[in-house]
């Protein structure tokens, strides 16, 4: 029951406020994801350029990741694309469904991935000599083929009552399906028992080293932390999102927006920028650049030269 004397100019000013703050806080959360989003795109593509341009780098472990971080460009430039679809006019509805059926396809490829990342992990330690069985026509299959399938499976399943939805903007299933979800779910559940061996492994291997050797177990298992993100093993926290209390479920979203839109920036930087490969490949062509400049220059100065000699002694 109301109070007699209710003070109801208070309690609008009070919900104005707070109106006011949830949309405050929810467009920083969204320019937060179109900033991350945007940065991990160009990280991405320079990657990707990276790994296209110097031959030395074409082995299939980087091959791996070059699909992997393309998968992540394709997925980013959806999403980044889908925000501009009011501006589509009239073929917004259409595209609109396009590209959310990219996303999806590029979410179910990206974790896809990352199983193929993970099997060839524990083909190269606990079976290196039977490393080399694993081709690449293997790796697509499953990193772009299993996807494709259930995009198919689910497109072809659309009758034409949903096709006209599609063509109203009645129809826009952001969700991902029933399979797509259970194929995630076995993907992080088996790459992190793969994660699991290869540190129990690697604990047997080195049990009984020496004190100074410990600073390179260290290293080892810095360098395991560091798969996580390529075997996702991080998005083992967003697999139960929790209603109660609040703030865990909040905490799961914030959690849950910061690693899909900073994936690629770690991919990126990890096993790209920061791949000892890479950096010799990029300071042998700055050592050549550099070469090819400074001889450059050293011709330009001589020709200048001679021809300041040759008209002196033409003057004299």
């Amino acid at each position: 029951m109301i109070p007699p004397e209710y003070d109801y100019d208070n309690e609008t000013i009070i919900l104005e406020d707070d109106v006011e703050h949830e949309i405050t806080h929810e467009t920083l959360i969204a320019w937060f994801c179109v900033f991350s989003y945007a940065i991990s795109t160009i990280l991405c593509v320079i990657s990707l350029r990276i790994f296209r341009h110097y031959q030395k780098l074409w082995c299939l472990r980087n091959l791996i990741h070059f699909n992997f971080i393309l998968c992540i460009v394709i997925h980013n430039m959806a999403w980044l694309t889908a925000l501009f679809s009011s501006y589509f006019g009239a073929y917004k509805c259409v595209i609109t469904f396009i590209l959310f059926e990219v996303i999806k396809f590029c979410v179910t490829s990206i974790f896809c991935w990352m199983l193929v990342e993970g099997v060839y992990l524990y083909m190269s330690v606990m079976h290196c000599l039977h490393a080399y069985k694993v081709n690449y026509f293997a790796c697509a299959s499953i990193g772009w083929g299993i996807p494709l399938l259930l995009t198919g499976r689910k497109l072809a399943t659309l009758g034409l009552q949903e096709l006209e939805d599609i063509l109203r903007c009645f129809y826009i299933d952001e969700s991902l399906d029933t399979w797509s979800v259970y194929l995630i779910i076995g993907i992080i559940m088996i790459n992190l028992v793969i994660l699991f061996v290869i540190i129990y492994v690697l604990f047997a291997k080195f049990r009984k080293v020496e004190q100074k050797e410990w600073k390179t177990i260290r290293n080892l298992l810095r360098a395991l932390l560091f798969l996580c993100p390529l075997l996702g093993i991080n998005y083992l926290f967003t697999l139960y999102q929790p209603q109660h209390p609040e703030w865990l479920a909040q905490l799961i979203v914030y959690y849950t927006l910061a690693v899909n839109s900073t994936q690629g920036i770690f991919i990126s930087i990890c096993f790209c920028f920061y791949n000892d490969e890479v950096r010799s490949c990029i300071s042998r062509s700055a050592r050549q650049t550099y070469y090819s400049l400074s001889v450059r220059v050293h011709e330009i100065r001589r020709k200048s030269l001679d021809g300041s000699q040759m008209t002196f002694i033409g003057n004299a």
